[in-house]
């Protein structure tokens, strides 16, 4: 089903539309993140398991952003690119950590880039499987 209605829309729309998701994606991570402590508790109100399900959540669309672009680039549904998506998406939690570190009130913690590199690395594994199993039944 994804295949068949990614295929109906022109090359350059999808790898327009795609990579903008994904960059306008990663600028809403670094929002977020460049809120103060004080800031983010008034707006969002999450706890520990929230804020690690939040990190899953973010990183798994970004990964599935990341996926989408690169395959909009006719470059095949191949595991590899698959797993670039994920490690890219894994860098970017990493970096953000990093920048969190210089906001005032936050802190850089390990245990949130784990949940990010898991969030990310199912959400492009499950979506490779979905594109796997949607071409295996057109044949």
């Amino acid at each position: 089903m994804f295949v068949i209605f990614a295929n109906n829309i022109p090359n350059s729309l999808w790898r327009f539309a795609t990579t903008g998701a994904a960059l306008t994606w990663m600028g809403i991570i670094f929002y977020v993140s460049s809120l103060s402590q004080e800031s983010a508790s008034d707006t969002i109100r999450l706890g520990d398991f929230g804020s690690y399900a939040a990190h899953f959540g973010a990183y798994a669309i970004l990964a599935t952003l990341f996926s989408l672009s690169i395959w909009g680039w006719k470059l095949g549904y191949q595991l590899r690119w698959v797993a670039i998506a994920a490690v890219f998406a894994v860098l970017y939690g990493v970096s953000d950590e990093f920048h969190q570190s210089f906001v005032v009130g936050r802190s850089a913690t390990i245990a949130d880039v784990i949940a990010d590199a898991i969030g990310a690395t199912f959400s492009a594994t499950c979506l490779w499987f979905v594109v796997k199993l949607s071409k295996a039944r057109r044949t």
